[in-house]
Protein backbone atom coordinates (compact mmCIF):
# COMPACT_ATOMS: atom_id res chain seq x y z
CA UNK A 1 0.00 0.00 0.00
CA UNK A 2 1.32 3.44 -0.94
CA UNK A 3 0.73 6.32 1.46
CA UNK A 4 0.84 10.01 0.69
CA UNK A 5 0.58 13.11 2.84
CA UNK A 6 -0.67 16.39 1.41
CA UNK A 7 0.04 19.68 3.20
CA UNK A 8 -1.79 22.88 2.38
CA UNK A 9 0.04 26.14 2.98
CA UNK A 10 -1.64 29.37 4.00
CA UNK A 11 0.96 32.08 3.29
CA UNK A 12 0.41 35.62 4.48
CA UNK A 13 0.49 38.46 1.93
CA UNK A 14 4.25 38.99 2.19
CA UNK A 15 4.97 35.26 1.86
CA UNK A 16 2.63 34.95 -1.14
CA UNK A 17 4.49 37.74 -2.92
CA UNK A 18 7.83 36.03 -2.29
CA UNK A 19 6.52 32.64 -3.46
CA UNK A 20 5.19 34.13 -6.72
CA UNK A 21 8.43 36.06 -7.23
CA UNK A 22 10.45 32.87 -6.72
CA UNK A 23 8.30 30.95 -9.22
CA UNK A 24 8.88 33.67 -11.80
CA UNK A 25 12.64 33.77 -11.19
CA UNK A 26 12.94 29.99 -11.41
CA UNK A 27 11.10 30.02 -14.75
CA UNK A 28 13.30 32.89 -16.01
CA UNK A 29 16.58 31.19 -15.04
CA UNK A 30 15.47 27.84 -16.46
CA UNK A 31 14.66 29.44 -19.81
CA UNK A 32 17.90 31.44 -19.88
CA UNK A 33 19.98 28.33 -19.18
CA UNK A 34 18.01 26.33 -21.75
CA UNK A 35 18.62 29.03 -24.36
CA UNK A 36 22.35 28.83 -23.63
CA UNK A 37 22.37 25.03 -23.89
CA UNK A 38 20.35 25.10 -27.10
CA UNK A 39 22.82 27.51 -28.72
CA UNK A 40 25.78 25.35 -27.65
CA UNK A 41 24.07 22.19 -28.90
CA UNK A 42 23.35 23.71 -32.30
CA UNK A 43 26.98 24.75 -32.59
CA UNK A 44 28.55 21.42 -31.59
CA UNK A 45 25.88 18.78 -32.31
CA UNK A 46 27.97 17.26 -35.09
CA UNK A 47 31.04 16.91 -32.84
CA UNK A 48 30.05 14.81 -29.81
CA UNK A 49 33.47 14.95 -28.16
CA UNK A 50 33.62 18.75 -28.40
CA UNK A 51 30.05 18.97 -27.10
CA UNK A 52 30.98 16.97 -23.99
CA UNK A 53 33.70 19.50 -23.14
CA UNK A 54 31.43 22.55 -23.23
CA UNK A 55 30.62 24.46 -20.03
CA UNK A 56 27.16 25.90 -19.52
CA UNK A 57 25.96 29.00 -17.72
CA UNK A 58 24.85 28.49 -14.11
CA UNK A 59 22.34 30.55 -12.07
CA UNK A 60 25.18 32.63 -10.59
CA UNK A 61 26.07 33.84 -14.09
CA UNK A 62 22.66 35.48 -14.52
CA UNK A 63 22.67 37.05 -11.05
CA UNK A 64 25.43 39.39 -12.22
CA UNK A 65 23.22 40.86 -14.91
CA UNK A 66 19.84 40.50 -13.21
CA UNK A 67 20.31 41.68 -9.63
CA UNK A 68 16.71 40.87 -8.68
CA UNK A 69 17.51 37.15 -8.89
CA UNK A 70 19.41 37.57 -5.60
CA UNK A 71 16.14 38.36 -3.83
CA UNK A 72 14.80 34.79 -3.99
CA UNK A 73 15.82 31.38 -2.66
CA UNK A 74 19.13 30.43 -4.30
CA UNK A 75 18.37 26.71 -3.77
CA UNK A 76 15.23 27.08 -5.90
CA UNK A 77 17.39 28.44 -8.73
CA UNK A 78 19.91 25.63 -8.22
CA UNK A 79 17.12 23.06 -8.50
CA UNK A 80 16.04 24.65 -11.78
CA UNK A 81 19.54 23.89 -13.03
CA UNK A 82 19.29 20.27 -11.81
CA UNK A 83 15.89 19.83 -13.45
CA UNK A 84 17.23 21.15 -16.75
CA UNK A 85 20.24 18.83 -16.49
CA UNK A 86 17.89 15.87 -16.01
CA UNK A 87 15.81 16.88 -19.04
CA UNK A 88 19.01 17.36 -21.06
CA UNK A 89 20.33 13.90 -20.06
CA UNK A 90 16.99 12.32 -20.93
CA UNK A 91 17.18 13.86 -24.40
CA UNK A 92 20.62 12.33 -25.07
CA UNK A 93 19.49 8.97 -23.71
CA UNK A 94 16.43 8.90 -25.97
CA UNK A 95 16.22 11.48 -28.77
CA UNK A 96 12.53 10.65 -29.30
CA UNK A 97 11.81 12.52 -26.06
CA UNK A 98 12.78 15.72 -27.81
CA UNK A 99 14.94 18.64 -26.73
CA UNK A 100 13.88 20.29 -23.43
CA UNK A 101 11.14 22.90 -23.89
CA UNK A 102 10.94 26.43 -22.59
CA UNK A 103 8.63 27.08 -19.63
CA UNK A 104 5.58 29.24 -20.32
CA UNK A 105 4.25 31.81 -17.89
CA UNK A 106 0.71 30.96 -18.94
CA UNK A 107 0.66 27.21 -19.46
CA UNK A 108 3.17 25.53 -17.14
CA UNK A 109 2.42 24.41 -13.61
CA UNK A 110 3.49 27.16 -11.24
CA UNK A 111 5.88 25.53 -8.80
CA UNK A 112 9.47 25.36 -7.65
CA UNK A 113 11.61 23.04 -5.54
CA UNK A 114 13.86 23.99 -2.64
CA UNK A 115 15.88 22.02 -0.09
CA UNK A 116 15.83 21.59 3.65
CA UNK A 117 19.03 23.12 5.02
CA UNK A 118 19.67 22.63 8.76
CA UNK A 119 15.98 22.55 9.57
CA UNK A 120 14.95 25.49 7.37
CA UNK A 121 11.81 23.61 6.26
CA UNK A 122 9.94 22.59 9.37
CA UNK A 123 6.53 21.69 10.65
CA UNK A 124 5.70 22.68 14.21
CA UNK A 125 7.39 19.55 15.51
CA UNK A 126 10.40 19.22 13.22
CA UNK A 127 11.24 18.71 9.57
CA UNK A 128 8.71 17.14 7.22
CA UNK A 129 10.90 14.02 6.94
CA UNK A 130 11.12 13.65 10.72
CA UNK A 131 7.37 14.09 11.11
CA UNK A 132 6.54 11.53 8.41
CA UNK A 133 8.96 9.01 9.93
CA UNK A 134 7.24 9.38 13.30
CA UNK A 135 3.79 9.01 11.70
CA UNK A 136 4.92 5.91 9.80
CA UNK A 137 6.30 4.23 12.94
CA UNK A 138 3.01 4.72 14.76
CA UNK A 139 0.91 3.63 11.77
CA UNK A 140 2.96 0.57 10.81
CA UNK A 141 3.01 -0.77 14.39
CA UNK A 142 -0.63 0.03 15.20
CA UNK A 143 0.44 2.30 18.05
CA UNK A 144 -2.04 4.82 19.40
CA UNK A 145 -0.84 8.10 20.89
CA UNK A 146 -2.23 7.13 24.29
CA UNK A 147 0.02 4.04 24.21
CA UNK A 148 3.18 6.19 24.07
CA UNK A 149 4.77 6.70 27.48
CA UNK A 150 7.60 9.01 26.43
CA UNK A 151 8.91 10.74 23.33
CA UNK A 152 12.71 11.02 23.28
CA UNK A 153 14.49 13.52 21.03
CA UNK A 154 18.15 13.53 20.10
CA UNK A 155 20.49 15.06 17.54
CA UNK A 156 21.00 18.69 16.59
CA UNK A 157 17.40 19.01 15.41
CA UNK A 158 16.11 18.49 18.95
CA UNK A 159 17.35 21.98 19.84
CA UNK A 160 14.41 23.42 17.87
CA UNK A 161 11.80 21.77 20.09
CA UNK A 162 11.15 22.98 23.64
CA UNK A 163 7.65 21.68 24.26
CA UNK A 164 5.82 18.39 24.57
CA UNK A 165 4.96 16.75 21.25
CA UNK A 166 1.27 15.98 20.71
CA UNK A 167 0.76 16.53 24.41
CA UNK A 168 3.01 13.57 25.25
CA UNK A 169 5.76 13.70 27.84
CA UNK A 170 8.89 14.65 25.87
CA UNK A 171 12.55 14.42 26.84
CA UNK A 172 15.95 14.77 25.22
CA UNK A 173 18.89 12.38 25.02
CA UNK A 174 22.53 13.31 24.46
CA UNK A 175 23.39 12.32 20.91
CA UNK A 176 26.76 10.66 21.44
CA UNK A 177 25.48 8.60 24.38
CA UNK A 178 22.54 7.56 22.19
CA UNK A 179 24.97 6.50 19.44
CA UNK A 180 26.85 4.30 21.90
CA UNK A 181 23.79 2.78 23.56
CA UNK A 182 22.09 2.01 20.25
CA UNK A 183 25.21 0.53 18.62
CA UNK A 184 25.95 -1.57 21.71
CA UNK A 185 22.39 -2.91 21.78
CA UNK A 186 22.38 -3.79 18.08
CA UNK A 187 25.93 -5.19 17.83
CA UNK A 188 25.98 -7.02 21.21
CA UNK A 189 29.54 -5.72 21.70
CA UNK A 190 30.79 -4.06 24.87
CA UNK A 191 34.06 -2.67 23.50
CA UNK A 192 34.12 -0.85 20.19
CA UNK A 193 34.27 2.46 18.41
CA UNK A 194 30.96 3.66 17.04
CA UNK A 195 31.28 5.41 13.69
CA UNK A 196 28.21 7.59 13.16
CA UNK A 197 28.05 8.70 9.53
CA UNK A 198 25.75 11.71 9.34
CA UNK A 199 26.35 15.05 7.65
CA UNK A 200 29.85 14.66 9.04
CA UNK A 201 31.19 11.71 11.04
CA UNK A 202 31.44 11.39 14.82
CA UNK A 203 33.45 8.78 16.68
CA UNK A 204 32.27 7.40 20.02
CA UNK A 205 34.33 5.01 22.12
CA UNK A 206 32.43 2.37 24.08
CA UNK A 207 34.25 0.44 26.79
CA UNK A 208 31.70 -1.30 28.99
CA UNK A 209 29.60 1.40 30.64
CA UNK A 210 32.07 4.10 29.61
CA UNK A 211 30.64 5.81 26.51
CA UNK A 212 32.31 8.99 25.33
CA UNK A 213 32.84 11.08 22.24
CA UNK A 214 36.48 10.95 21.11
CA UNK A 215 36.36 13.06 17.95
CA UNK A 216 35.22 13.01 14.35
CA UNK A 217 35.82 14.44 10.89
CA UNK A 218 33.93 16.89 8.70
CA UNK A 219 33.44 14.24 6.02
CA UNK A 220 30.20 12.33 5.65
CA UNK A 221 26.87 12.44 3.89
CA UNK A 222 27.01 16.21 3.57
CA UNK A 223 30.34 15.93 1.78
CA UNK A 224 28.95 13.38 -0.65
CA UNK A 225 25.87 15.50 -1.31
CA UNK A 226 27.82 18.71 -1.85
CA UNK A 227 30.40 17.23 -4.21
CA UNK A 228 27.70 15.30 -6.09
CA UNK A 229 25.74 18.53 -6.50
CA UNK A 230 28.79 20.16 -8.10
CA UNK A 231 30.07 17.24 -10.16
CA UNK A 232 26.94 15.22 -10.95
CA UNK A 233 24.18 17.86 -10.75
CA UNK A 234 22.28 15.85 -8.14
CA UNK A 235 22.35 15.59 -4.36
CA UNK A 236 20.19 12.46 -4.20
CA UNK A 237 22.61 10.04 -2.53
CA UNK A 238 20.79 6.90 -3.62
CA UNK A 239 20.83 8.15 -7.22
CA UNK A 240 24.59 8.62 -6.88
CA UNK A 241 24.88 5.09 -5.46
CA UNK A 242 22.95 3.71 -8.43
CA UNK A 243 25.25 5.50 -10.86
CA UNK A 244 28.27 4.20 -8.95
CA UNK A 245 27.19 0.59 -9.48
CA UNK A 246 28.06 1.06 -13.17
CA UNK A 247 31.33 2.89 -12.44
CA UNK A 248 34.93 1.71 -12.64
CA UNK A 249 37.02 2.82 -9.66
CA UNK A 250 40.27 2.10 -11.49
CA UNK A 251 39.43 4.97 -13.88
CA UNK A 252 39.30 7.39 -10.95
CA UNK A 253 41.68 6.27 -8.21
CA UNK A 254 45.37 5.54 -8.63
CA UNK A 255 46.00 1.99 -7.37
CA UNK A 256 49.18 0.40 -6.08
CA UNK A 257 49.22 -1.68 -9.26
CA UNK A 258 49.44 1.52 -11.29
CA UNK A 259 52.70 2.62 -9.67
CA UNK A 260 54.38 -0.64 -8.70
CA UNK A 261 55.21 -3.84 -10.58
CA UNK A 262 54.53 -5.91 -7.44
CA UNK A 263 52.64 -5.54 -4.14
CA UNK A 264 54.23 -3.37 -1.49
CA UNK A 265 54.59 -4.57 2.12
CA UNK A 266 51.06 -4.77 3.50
CA UNK A 267 49.57 -3.23 0.38
CA UNK A 268 47.98 -5.40 -2.37
CA UNK A 269 47.96 -4.26 -5.97
CA UNK A 270 44.29 -3.24 -5.66
CA UNK A 271 44.84 -0.93 -2.67
CA UNK A 272 44.31 2.79 -3.22
CA UNK A 273 47.48 4.81 -3.71
CA UNK A 274 45.81 8.19 -4.37
CA UNK A 275 42.18 9.22 -4.56
CA UNK A 276 41.03 10.71 -7.89
CA UNK A 277 44.58 10.72 -9.34
CA UNK A 278 43.48 8.71 -12.37
CA UNK A 279 40.44 10.87 -13.14
CA UNK A 280 40.24 12.30 -16.64
CA UNK A 281 38.52 15.53 -17.69
CA UNK A 282 35.89 13.52 -19.59
CA UNK A 283 35.27 10.95 -16.85
CA UNK A 284 31.79 9.44 -16.97
CA UNK A 285 29.15 10.29 -14.36
CA UNK A 286 29.22 6.65 -13.25
CA UNK A 287 32.97 6.70 -12.64
CA UNK A 288 32.79 10.04 -10.82
CA UNK A 289 29.99 8.68 -8.64
CA UNK A 290 31.94 5.63 -7.51
CA UNK A 291 35.01 7.81 -6.95
CA UNK A 292 33.08 10.18 -4.66
CA UNK A 293 31.51 7.37 -2.64
CA UNK A 294 34.80 5.50 -2.23
CA UNK A 295 36.55 8.70 -1.19
CA UNK A 296 34.03 9.43 1.58
CA UNK A 297 33.82 5.83 2.83
CA UNK A 298 37.59 5.32 2.80
CA UNK A 299 38.19 8.62 4.60
CA UNK A 300 35.68 7.63 7.28
CA UNK A 301 37.19 4.16 7.61
CA UNK A 302 40.78 5.43 7.83
CA UNK A 303 39.95 8.07 10.45
CA UNK A 304 38.09 5.45 12.48
CA UNK A 305 41.09 3.13 12.50
CA UNK A 306 43.45 5.97 13.43
CA UNK A 307 41.17 6.95 16.33
CA UNK A 308 41.68 3.51 17.89
CA UNK A 309 45.47 3.71 18.03
CA UNK A 310 46.74 2.77 21.48
CA UNK A 311 43.37 1.43 22.65
CA UNK A 312 43.64 -2.10 21.29
CA UNK A 313 40.10 -1.83 19.88
CA UNK A 314 39.61 -3.71 16.63
CA UNK A 315 35.82 -3.55 16.31
CA UNK A 316 34.11 -0.62 14.56
CA UNK A 317 30.31 -0.40 14.44
CA UNK A 318 29.10 1.85 11.63
CA UNK A 319 25.70 3.53 11.97
CA UNK A 320 23.73 6.20 10.12
CA UNK A 321 21.99 6.46 6.76
CA UNK A 322 25.19 6.15 4.71
CA UNK A 323 25.39 2.50 5.80
CA UNK A 324 22.60 1.88 3.28
CA UNK A 325 25.04 2.53 0.43
CA UNK A 326 25.76 -0.82 -1.27
CA UNK A 327 29.38 0.30 -1.72
CA UNK A 328 29.90 -0.10 2.06
CA UNK A 329 29.91 -3.85 1.37
CA UNK A 330 32.86 -3.34 -0.97
CA UNK A 331 34.98 -0.73 0.81
CA UNK A 332 34.94 -1.97 4.39
CA UNK A 333 35.67 -5.68 3.81
CA UNK A 334 38.72 -4.58 1.79
CA UNK A 335 39.85 -2.33 4.66
CA UNK A 336 39.32 -5.19 7.12
CA UNK A 337 41.80 -7.34 5.21
CA UNK A 338 44.25 -4.47 4.86
CA UNK A 339 44.29 -3.42 8.53
CA UNK A 340 43.21 -6.54 10.41
CA UNK A 341 40.12 -4.92 11.95
CA UNK A 342 36.37 -5.61 11.94
CA UNK A 343 33.76 -3.24 10.55
CA UNK A 344 30.21 -4.13 11.53
CA UNK A 345 26.99 -2.70 10.13
CA UNK A 346 24.03 -3.64 12.38
CA UNK A 347 20.72 -4.73 10.90
CA UNK A 348 19.05 -1.48 11.98
CA UNK A 349 22.12 0.68 11.54
CA UNK A 350 20.18 3.76 10.36
CA UNK A 351 18.06 3.70 13.54
CA UNK A 352 20.78 3.05 16.13
CA UNK A 353 20.81 6.61 17.49
CA UNK A 354 17.02 6.57 17.89
CA UNK A 355 17.22 3.17 19.61
CA UNK A 356 19.89 4.58 21.93
CA UNK A 357 17.71 7.59 22.76
CA UNK A 358 14.91 5.23 23.81
CA UNK A 359 17.34 3.14 25.87
CA UNK A 360 18.64 6.24 27.63
CA UNK A 361 15.11 6.76 28.98
CA UNK A 362 14.27 3.16 29.86
CA UNK A 363 17.55 2.70 31.73
CA UNK A 364 16.78 5.69 33.98
CA UNK A 365 13.26 4.57 34.94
Amino acid sequence: MNKAYVYRLYPNKEQAVLINKTIGCVRFVYNQMLSNRKAVYEQYKDDKEALKLQKYNLPAYYKKEFEWLKEVDSLALANAQLNLQTAYNNFFRDKSIGFPKFKSKHHDRKSYTTNNQKGSIRTKYGTKKELLEAINVLHDNNIKLEDVEKVMLTGVGSAYIDENIYGLSTGKAEEFISDGLGARYESKLDRMIVVSMGTGTSLVKCDGEDIRHIGGIGIGGGTLQGLSRIMLQTDDIMQVATLAMEGDISKINLLIGDISAKPLPGLPMTATASLFSNAKANASREDIAIGLIYMVLQAVGSSSILSSQGSGIKDFVIIGNLTLLPQCREVYPAMEKLYGVHFRIPKYSEFCTAIGAALSYTQKR
